[in-house]
């Protein structure tokens, strides 16, 4: 079980869970203590009608994390542990291929 295509962002959303992006919009969130020889998949999301290109975490109590896909339009959105998009963000007009958060959460730059 995993990605059908190629993969362009990991990132750690705690200690027991990581997401994957890849370039067909797809989103995974893992479990990193599964007990098998490798993480277990706990949750597919189609984030965007374009390409998943970059993430990048807020560090809260409950962590989230900023997604930039490939297409015209809300292409930057926020999502929660559980894969919830909680926030989309307008202002490009093209793909975004990096984003990030100030450390406090207050400011996104992409």
């Amino acid at each position: 079980e995993g990605h059908n295509a190629d993969i362009d962002s990991v990132i750690w959303l705690s200690d027991n869970q990581f997401v994957s992006g890849c370039i067909d919009g797809d989103l995974i969130i893992w479990n990193a203590k599964s007990t098998s020889k490798r993480p277990a998949p706990e949750k597919f999301l189609t984030v965007g009608p374009g390409a998943l290109y970059s993430m990048t975490v807020i560090q809260k109590e409950t962590p989230q994390f900023l997604v930039g896909l490939g297409s015209k339009k809300d292409n930057l959105k926020l999502f929660d542990e559980e894969g919830n998009s909680s926030m989309s963000y307008e202002g490009h007009e093209s793909a975004v291929y990096s984003c990030t958060l100030h450390r406090e959460g207050r400011v996104l730059t992409s």
